[in-house]
């Protein structure tokens, strides 16, 4: 087991912007985040093509599990969780075959990316070490080894941190995903 080091290092705006750029878009993520996530909020449910999309952008593995599922269910289901309260929406979309939370998440991002962010293990180590390093004043959600938090906490503390900073939920995500993936030097 390797350790990080533990020092300090400054997470501000700049930190954020400055990772969030380095991010690589690819071109299905933008089709998502301006066309199908807008199709979605204004229809009020996902289709069974679009949910293959989100499938495919946030685990492609799980795409064969994605179909097992009815146009259907994937209408009714999606429709109900767009629909409930914040608290169950990823509960929700968890009804649907392949649909953990990572991917619940990333369909509410996709749906709604000013009130969603996606919970994965990238983004969730990042929040960890820059703790660690004295970057974070706030303690993220508190989670076992090998798991991710409860969605809500993760939701929240994310929305802190992004009010503080004063960047989007989405930069934020795609900063702490990208700092992870380079390694999380400082």
């Amino acid at each position: 087991m390797s350790s990080i080091r533990v020092g300090r290092i400054k997470f501000d705006r700049a930190f954020v912007s400055g990772w969030s750029q380095r991010y690589a878009n690819t071109a299905n993520e933008q089709e998502l985040l301006t066309m199908v996530g807008p199709a979605v909020a204004l229809r009020g449910y996902y289709t069974m093509n679009e949910l293959a999309k989100v499938g495919e952008w946030k685990w492609p593995r799980i795409s064969g599990r994605l179909t097992q599922n009815s146009a259907h269910d994937v209408e009714d289901i999606t429709r109900m969780a767009l629909a409930a309260t914040e608290r169950i929406q990823h509960r929700a979309l968890g009804l649907l075959r392949g649909v953990g939370d990572q991917v619940a998440t990333a369909l509410l991002t996709v749906w709604a990316p000013d009130r969603h962010t996606i919970l994965d293990f990238p983004a969730v180590d990042a929040l960890d070490a820059l703790h660690r390093l004295k970057g974070l004043p706030e303690t993220p959600p508190q989670h076992e080894a090998g798991h991710l938090p409860e969605y809500l906490a993760y939701l929240e503390f994310c929305r802190g941190v992004s009010r503080r900073v004063g960047v989007g939920l989405g930069d934020l995500d795609r900063a702490l995903w990208q700092w992870s993936k380079e390694g999380m030097p400082y």
